[in-house]
């Protein structure tokens, strides 16, 4: 399995039969995600050469470059928009890579390759290391170090309005409700699965079927539980059910050259920074926003 799961396909495959209504409601803050969370693609070419293994980290310092493999065909992982007519890639990995670069008080260089040439690359030491949206299988252990995981979707759970939740004690009790999940993704799949009698509508982003639900036009939202909180959080309104979907998780990881030591476990100390505080699923769902609206500009 080369994604976790392309979580736009088939909200783009609705979105150009239906129109793009609700990504145009969105447009102001997807703008300026636009122009925040892009980064110009590198030729393999034009990188830096590194020559002492072993020692990748103080080269990666020293050179005031960090060399990262990219297969930018993937939204909202990693996909490639135009700035200014340059070619340049947007998404939540690239969010992490320049994360890591900032941390590491260097600039970031992000290679567009294929995935099977950014292992290659990778196993070469032409690059740093590779985000790929890429889960740790056996196959992969010759080409690179896994990192730890950066991204692990966690509980599915289903989230409604606080006065109504204690209510949904089963799946059950959801019977000829409408549960909102965003286009494509994960929580999509198995509510369609798991939930054959709700009524699943489709959102283009977790932040639209959020609203949908505070506004009483769908009875409650299935996320992955690390959005969930940072969503309640943000509205006191709403509370998480004690129903969750079924799904057996697995973990996304970087690919670090092997050996450098040193490297992967700044790497996984800057992951751990990350996993903390909630980043990533935070990225995920404003590069998601992006990724929708250019697809629906392009429909346009």
């Amino acid at each position: 399995m080369k994604k976790i799961v392309s979580l736009l396909t088939a909200g783009f495959m609705i979105m150009s039969m239906t129109g793009c209504g609700s990504a145009a409601a969105a447009s102001a803050e997807s703008e300026a995600v636009e122009e925040e969370n892009v980064q110009p693609v590198t030729q393999e070419s034009e990188l830096p050469v590194r020559t002492k293994d072993g020692a990748r980290l103080d080269e990666i310092k020293s050179s005031g470059k960090l060399l990262i493999g990219v297969s930018p065909d993937y939204a909202p992982f990693a996909f490639l928009t135009e700035e200014d007519g340059t070619k340049v890639c947007a998404g939540s990995d690239i969010e992490l890579g320049k994360y890591f670069a900032e941390e590491l008080g260097v600039e970031p260089q992000f290679v567009e390759m294929d995935f099977e040439e950014c292992l290659k690359t990778a196993k070469e030491k032409k690059v740093d290391l590779v985000l790929l949206g890429m889960l740790p299988e056996k196959d992969r252990e010759s080409s690179v170090d896994f990192s730890d995981a950066y991204y692990e979707p966690g509980k599915q759970v289903l989230v409604a309005r606080k006065s109504q939740s204690d209510k949904y004690l089963t799946l059950d009790d959801f019977k000829d409700k409408t549960v909102e999940a965003q286009y494509g993704s994960l929580q999509a799949q198995l509510v369609t699965e798991q939930m054959p009698e709700s009524s699943l509508e489709l959102s283009g982003t977790a932040e639209e079927g959020v609203f949908q639900v505070r506004i009483g036009k769908a009875d409650a939202i299935a996320l992955d539980e690390n959005l969930a909180d940072v969503f309640l959080k943000e509205h006191d309104d709403l509370a998480q059910t004690k129903v969750e979907l079924s799904y057996e998780p697995q973990g996304v990881v970087a690919g670090v050259v092997k050996g450098e030591e040193d490297l992967l476990a700044e790497i996984n100390r800057m992951i751990a920074e990350v996993t903390e505080q909630k980043l990533y699923v935070q990225w995920l769902d404003a590069a998601t926003l992006q990724a929708v609206k250019l697809e629906a500009d392009s429909i346009d």
